[in-house]
């Protein structure tokens, strides 16, 4: 069966020529751009695909960088073979809160659930939210018993779970946001060994045997620095099978083209000669203060 290509995939030069019919550069301060509003990101996102096949993924970058934006591309316009799922961790305290946002974002998708549905080795705790049918909101008010059931076996609860879904004709990605972050968390709230064992049990889930993955990819990004956090916990060798690949500041070209973009949306006359000067200004061009600054340039003209 042809898989249909998304206007996002095209190579970057047919993609300029036919830009104008794309819906109008929204001015985006702190949200996540949808894939067809990411500029200057399609070599990138090519290699992280390419080194997927065979790797799991570090994404880095400073805040406002546009890590997530990526995860997002990732997440909404996957290759063929691919299923990502996507899981925000920057307010996970436990590995139980983990395990529960793993457990319910499974059981969010007809695919996963009805695998699940199917295995014989899973504990009573998660079977028991496998086979019922709860509305979102008794899902949410079962948070606390289902932590609770799963606090002295969180470990081979996960591992069970996860090992079940290597059975699906598809590849998993699991797309785990600020992943460094929740290890602070933990970290603050339960204490360093509680984290060591976490980074402890994730080794196993990624790899079969000492250097061959198994058949999930996982891509981890965070603003936190790991490297700090993994020499604090004396687990500098827990992430090793990760590639690490950094999210750079836009190309002048990319952040040029954003800038006028943004300017045409705020109906400002503008040259795109002053993109340089803008660039002086805020330093390394970041998706986010461009908007900053055109809101600002936009208020200025209209007062």
């Amino acid at each position: 069966m042809k898989h249909k290509q998304h206007f996002c995939c095209f190579p970057h030069a047919l993609k300029q020529r036919f830009r104008c019919f794309m819906k109008q550069t929204r001015s985006l301060v702190g949200q996540i751009p949808e894939p067809e509003e990411l500029y200057g990101r399609e070599d990138f996102i090519d290699h992280l695909w390419r080194m997927l096949e065979a790797n799991n993924i570090l994404l880095l970058a400073p805040r406002r960088f546009g890590k997530s934006g990526v995860m997002r591309h990732v997440l909404l316009h996957p290759r063929p073979g691919f299923l990502p799922l996507s899981f925000e961790l920057e307010d996970v305290d436990s590995p139980e809160e983990f395990v529960w946002r793993v457990t319910k974002e499974l059981l969010a998708h007809d695919q996963t659930r009805v695998l699940l549905s199917h295995a014989k080795k899973l504990p009573f705790a998660i079977t028991e939210w496998v086979k019922g049918n709860f509305e979102e909101a008794e899902f949410e008010g079962a948070k606390v018993k289902f932590k609770a059931s799963i606090k002295e076996d969180w470990r081979e609860a996960a591992r069970r779970m996860l090992t079940e879904l290597e059975k699906a004709d598809r590849t998993f990605i699991f797309l785990f946001d600020e992943l460094p972050a929740m290890l602070d968390r933990i970290i603050e709230k339960k204490g360093d060994a509680a984290a060591r064992d976490f980074l402890a049990w994730f080794r196993p889930v990624r790899l079969a045997q000492k250097d061959v993955l198994r058949r999930h990819r996982f891509i981890v990004a965070g603003s936190v620095g790991i490297d700090q956090i993994l020499k604090k916990l004396g687990a500098t060798d827990r992430l090793v099978d990760f590639t690490r690949l950094t999210v750079e500041p836009l190309s002048p070209d990319a952040a040029g083209e954003l800038v006028s973009a943004l300017a045409a949306k705020f109906e400002l006359n503008w040259n795109p000669s002053l993109s340089a000067k803008i660039f002086e200004l805020i330093g390394a061009p970041r998706p986010l203060l461009h908007p900053c600054f055109l809101l600002a340039a936009w208020s200025v003209a209209t007062s």
